[in-house]
């Protein structure tokens, strides 16, 4: 099995998330952060870079979700989606409580919610198998 650290060899960071800005984060949201996201962000950081065969994570900062969120109208748009990242150009990614499943969605309004985990490292797997 490939470890965390094998599949973000690319992924560049400027330092953790405290527990206070994911605590403030979830606040502003009315969401709670999935542990391991949280786990993640307080372990590794936001960041972004090139992961596995041709996947690219990029992780917005937890004190930025809410303006994000905003700007998007996510609640709108994508119900019941905590968006923390996406890819670089035209897809988000977000953890769906609905169906508790990490996915990717269309930036530009395709309401379709692509699965991609059970699991933040199942997560950055499906990426990283990505060509």
């Amino acid at each position: 099995m490939v470890s965390m650290d094998d599949l973000l060899t690319d992924y560049r960071t400027t330092g953790p998330s405290t527990a206070e800005q994911v605590k403030a984060a979830e606040i502003a949201l009315g969401m709670p952060v999935p542990a391991d996201l949280s786990e993640f962000l307080m372990t590794r950081g936001p960041g972004e870079g090139f992961i596995g065969a041709g996947g690219y994570l990029r992780v917005t900062p937890p004190e930025d979700w809410s303006s994000k969120h905003t700007m998007l109208d996510a609640a709108i748009n994508w119900p019941g989606l905590l968006i923390f990242g996406g890819d670089g150009s035209g897809e988000f990614f977000a953890f769906d409580y609905n169906t508790h499943l990490y996915v990717e969605v269309d930036a530009i309004g395709d309401p379709d919610r692509r699965p991609l985990g059970e699991s933040f490292v199942e997560f950055v797997t499906s990426l990283a198998e990505r060509r």
